[in-house]
């Protein structure tokens, strides 16, 4: 369903060299059911069908040659419980909701981990340096996390709590960092030379840069940062 889309950015831009990011949304791996959200699927159909789209996207562009570079970047962490519990009157929720959201959490959470982990093999496999959102969520291995990873208790390692309230759109701190990342990732593959920090106090940027156009595409406008 995205391949128009980047079509259409390709063309407008040919004959120059592009840069084109790719990011899947909480609509492409969750779906609405009813008033609130639940898993598409509990097995790996819906990874499946995101990584179909991916590489079908990718063997498309290779008409353009070396003119475009294609980068996937990887999905965060979210959560089907917070975002009912905050959309949801609390007299709508029973406990027995509540004990299914956390396992739709549980299976969501290594659903994402494995879409994430094929995603940097593909940009590996392409030549390219994956853009790793997801790694601020999960806590460093050691100490009493160590003992949680070991119980396999996927959520109790996850720190959903850099996200919103509604658990799916990234909190401000994260925004910022993933942004930061896109802008240096940006840089990294446009320019010769990253500019410093000094480089912009000064007020003069380098010039030893590629004529490098950068296209950022979202496959679902879910994960909007505000």
């Amino acid at each position: 369903r995205s391949t128009p889309c980047i079509s259409s950015a390709a063309s407008d831009v040919y004959k120059r060299q592009i840069l084109i990011y790719l990011w899947a949304g909480s609509c492409d791996i969750t779906k609405m059911c009813g008033k609130e959200i639940c898993i598409r699927n509990k097995d790996n159909i819906t990874v499946n069908n995101i990584i179909r789209d991916y590489q079908s996207i990718f063997e498309y562009l290779q008409q353009f040659g070396a003119d475009i570079i294609l980068k996937i970047v990887d999905l965060p962490i979210l959560s089907i419980q917070k975002w009912n519990s905050k959309h949801l009157r609390k007299n709508q929720i029973k406990p027995k909701d509540l004990q299914k959201y956390k396992e739709e959490d549980k299976i969501l959470t290594e659903q994402i981990s494995d879409l994430n982990k094929r995603i940097w093999l593909i940009n590996k496999t392409a030549g390219h340096q994956p853009i790793m959102t997801s790694q601020f969520y999960f806590r460093t291995r050691g100490g009493k996390d160590k003992r949680k990873q070991k119980s396999k208790k996927v959520r109790h390692s996850v720190r959903i709590s850099l996200n919103k309230e509604d658990g799916v759109h990234p909190g401000k701190t994260v925004s910022v960092v993933i942004t930061k990342l896109l802008l240096l990732d940006s840089y990294t593959e446009c320019f010769i030379s990253v500019p410093s920090e000094d480089t912009y106090k000064s007020g003069q940027r380098k010039r030893s840069y590629s004529n490098c156009h950068s296209v950022r595409r979202r496959m679902s406008p879910a994960e909007t940062f505000e």
